[in-house]
């Protein structure tokens, strides 16, 4: 499994909204319990993005939010993203890439 996941979403009526984009790097003892679980990084991820935003309080509704995707995030250098915005208690790290 990837260790960095890629999460979208539209905030706003439509798809063409404004985006909110989140990156996700999970930590190699979560994945194993993701295999032993047989559930996917992607889904994991989107749950992780969900508990970011509510975290880092950014100015939209969930009801608002249109996820959009969950796609392998494919970073050259990891040293470049910087210290995380955010932490799950399982050690899930996620940056913001783009916000509303």
């Amino acid at each position: 499994m990837p260790p960095f996941t890629r999460v979208e979403f539209s905030v706003g009526p439509s798809l063409k909204s404004r985006r909110v984009v989140l990156l996700i790097q999970f930590p190699d003892e979560v994945l194993l319990q993701f295999q032993n679980r047989r559930s996917s990084s992607q889904t994991e991820a989107y749950r992780i993005a969900l508990k970011a935003i509510v975290a880092l309080k950014f100015d939209v509704t969930y009801g608002s939010m249109t996820f959009i995707s969950t796609t392998t995030g494919k970073i050259k250098s990891p040293e470049s993203l910087g210290e995380p915005h955010y932490t799950a208690e399982d050690g899930c790290c996620v940056w913001i890439l783009k916000k509303p």
